[in-house]
């Protein structure tokens, strides 16, 4: 890229946060005169890719027009931690970026309702996954990107050439072999990035070698190898991930693009509600050197400055937006769902993730469920009323109308308070295994995992949070014996968790000055086991007694209720269709 021209007074630091145990590294580009909290842009390189191989001209453009900006390298690659090396994983580098967007909210002088989204090339298609998954990310630019990794910019003349056809053939044996290597617990078998043609390399194109000559090449702490597995497992953004853009996009093709097809990326950022698609009569590799990477940066620090800059407070989300971790699923008429007690530091990942999606899947047949969870920052101490407030201000946000919202266990408790307090955002009302408030034992436990948490013992907090789920004394020592075994992954140390706990072991709508449940006006449908241990069947059956019009289901011979697929999910779906519920 080229020199930088911008004002000097950029400042630059460097700094690191941790994702999944490993120290991601990362330079912090200030803007002049940063007296106030300042928008943050969070970049990440394309594929291979380093912080320091191009970027940091870009980062001072955008940090000259008043916008702070977090560049990382992904694990596994440059100044970042991460075995073995040279290994693009796009999961990862996911959930790389997501670490960014969380580190960078909590960093002094910065924003966190204020935070865009910048990548290219393979990293373009991974802002637009995790900006469709985080409502509270401000506005997203995607370069060149990368959405389908079956899908090149070649014509069917250009993809019959011999040279052509050769190259893939020859990268797969090369990635089958990586493989190998990887199945018998051998270092990654390396290939170039860039060599000349007829070598083995990702790229041959003379282009290829000029531009990441031109950036610096492995001066910049860029490393010219790369394991070729990833061809196994290159991205494809499924439909409905554009869809779910709350934030404006703005997308800058190449049309002479011949890696990646600029007529595909076009139609997948035509289906964006905010979107801008530039198209420039430039190659792959050109957006990186002059001139069009200063036309280019230039068009992208525009946009980011009008998006982030302005003093609308209309186009800002309320901070409680950028606090709140948001997973979506679906398509159609929107459906909250709260989820019960857990950590919440970080996004769901791994065996979290597919919990937590198979528990939102039955419900998002014909609706986009919206998977929300508590507060990501440090959380001291804080109330069910407080959490509701801060769920209640995201939802005016994201919706602007009154929405269905499913609450199970804590999320129950929430969404009861929530209805009460804010009937404004709440058309109809689910809750699954909870009441107004604890039962007995229910609170007992979650006092006895509190105490667990504080003296950092992952395994008893555990056992202590499953025991309630069982029916019965025998499968409740089953289940402590799992959460003893799960205790690391289920009860971490986590603030957040502990000032939950800690809020639900003092929710009660009926121990306040007023009886609160009578006020709560959305139709409401209350579920449970009628062996709960948690709360217990006359919990529920008060709950719904007092909620005017509110119907009651209990299942016999059932525990501590989830979401799963078979009859809870149908009574839930046929009362928010507006159907009466199977009987209990």
């Amino acid at each position: 890229m080229t020199l930088d021209r911008e004002a000097p007074a950029v400042r630059t630091e460097e700094v690191s946060f941790v994702v999944a145990g490993s120290r991601c590294a990362a330079d912090l580009y200030w803007p002049p005169d940063a007296g106030r909290p300042v928008p943050c842009v969070v970049m990440g390189h394309g594929g291979s890719g380093t912080k320091r191989l191009g970027l940091p001209s870009c980062a001072r453009r955008f940090a000259a027009r008043g916008m702070a900006v977090l560049v990382f390298d992904y694990r596994h690659f440059g100044a970042s931690e991460g075995s073995p090396r040279q290994l693009i994983d796009v999961r990862r580098q996911r959930e790389d970026y997501r670490g960014a967007v969380a580190y960078a909210r909590t960093l002094p002088g910065i924003d966190p309702a204020r935070i865009a989204l910048w990548g290219t090339s393979l990293s373009g298609g991974h802002v637009l996954a995790v900006a469709a998954e985080d409502p509270a990310i401000a506005a997203v630019v995607a370069q060149v990107p990368v959405l389908d990794g079956r899908r090149r910019g070649r014509t069917l003349a250009q993809r019959l050439n011999h040279d052509v056809l050769g190259r893939p053939l020859q990268f797969t044996a090369a990635a089958v072999r990586d493989v190998a290597c990887w199945w018998r617990g051998e270092p990654p078998y390396l290939v170039p990035v860039v060599d000349e043609p007829g070598r083995l390399a990702a790229f041959v194109e003379p282009e290829g070698r000029a531009a990441f000559s031109a950036l610096g090449g492995e001066a910049t702490g860029w490393r010219n190898a790369v394991a070729p597995r990833f061809a196994f497992a290159l991205p494809r953004y499924a439909d409905g991930t554009a869809e779910r853009l709350a934030m404006p996009l703005l997308m800058c093709l190449a049309d002479h693009d011949l890696e990646v097809s600029s007529a595909f990326a076009a139609k997948i950022a035509a289906k964006a509600p905010v979107a801008e698609v530039r198209h420039y009569p430039a190659g792959y590799f050109d957006v990186y050197s002059p001139p069009w990477f200063d036309r280019i940066s230039t068009d992208q620090a525009e946009f980011l400055h009008a998006r982030l800059c302005t003093e609308a407070d209309a186009s800002v989300p309320p901070p409680e937006v950028s606090r709140m971790l948001c997973l979506r699923t679906g398509s159609g008429q929107p459906l909250v769902f709260l989820p019960g007690l857990g950590s919440h530091d970080h996004p769901p990942r791994a065996m979290d993730r597919w919990f937590q999606t198979r528990q939102v899947k039955p419900l998002a047949r014909g609706r986009e469920v919206w998977w929300v969870t508590r507060r990501t920052d440090d959380l001291a101490k804080t109330t069910i009323a407080e959490l509701a407030r801060e769920h209640a201000a995201a939802l005016r946000w994201w919706f602007g109308r009154p929405v269905d919202i499913v609450g199970v266990s804590t999320g129950g408790s929430i969404a009861l308070q929530l209805a009460a307090d804010h009937p404004d955002v709440v058309r109809r009302l689910v809750v699954v295994s909870a009441a107004y408030r604890l039962g007995d034992f229910g609170r007992t436990t979650q006092r006895r995992a509190a105490k667990w948490l504080r003296l950092h013992r992952p395994h008893r907090a555990g056992a202590a949070m499953m025991s309630i789920l069982g029916a019965a004394p025998g499968t409740r020592h089953v289940m402590r014996a799992l959460g003893w075994l799960l205790g690391p992954l289920i009860a971490p140390a986590d603030h957040g968790l502990l000032a939950t706990i800690d809020a639900e072991d003092d929710f009660d709508l009926r121990l306040r000055l007023r009886l609160r449940l009578p006020e709560i006006t959305a139709p409401t449908l209350i579920a449970g086991g009628d062996q709960d241990a948690c709360y217990g069947k006359q919990l529920f059956e008060q709950t719904a007694a007092e909620i005017p019009g509110a119907r009651l289901i209990l299942y016999p011979g059932h525990g501590h209720l989830g979401i799963q697929s078979g009859q809870l999910t149908d009574d839930i779906r046929s009362f928010l269709d507006g159907e009466g519920p199977s009987p209990g």
